[in-house]
């Protein structure tokens, strides 16, 4: 428990900022949002959706693939099936489209749907 401003915090929650906090915030990634198959691939970004940090729901973003979890909401697909990329609606923007070759997919981002968005859109502009 961290009684104060979150953002001032040393200790009671996991920040990425906090160098004790990574081994624990990446593993909880690898354990709850990669599928076991893919549980040693090397992470690129992460976007934690977590109040305090657990990263136990999170956008994980690996060389060739995003993979998604929120409460019990997942998804996953490889970068070469994305053909678009959606800005969020609304004001706190908690999904982003995403649009695939052969289907449409909700991501789920908290309220982070700009900042998933430019990565997304990253992904595809290295793409050409």
């Amino acid at each position: 428990f961290f009684d104060g401003d979150i953002h001032d915090s040393k200790s009671g929650l996991h920040k990425w900022a906090q160098d004790a906090s990574q081994p624990k915030i990446e593993a909880n990634v690898r354990a709850h949002v990669l599928p076991p198959h893919r549980a040693e691939a090397p992470l690129v970004a992460v976007l934690d959706l977590t109040a305090l940090g657990s990263g136990k729901d999170a956008v994980a973003l690996t060389p060739d693939a995003l993979y998604a979890k929120e409460f019990d909401e997942t998804c996953g697909f490889a970068f070469e099936e994305l053909q678009a990329a959606h800005p969020p609606k609304g004001l706190m923007g908690k999904t982003v489209r995403a649009q695939l070759q052969s289907r449409a997919v909700k991501v789920p981002c908290g309220g982070d749907g700009d900042a998933l968005h430019a990565m997304l859109s990253a992904v595809l502009q290295a793409r050409g």
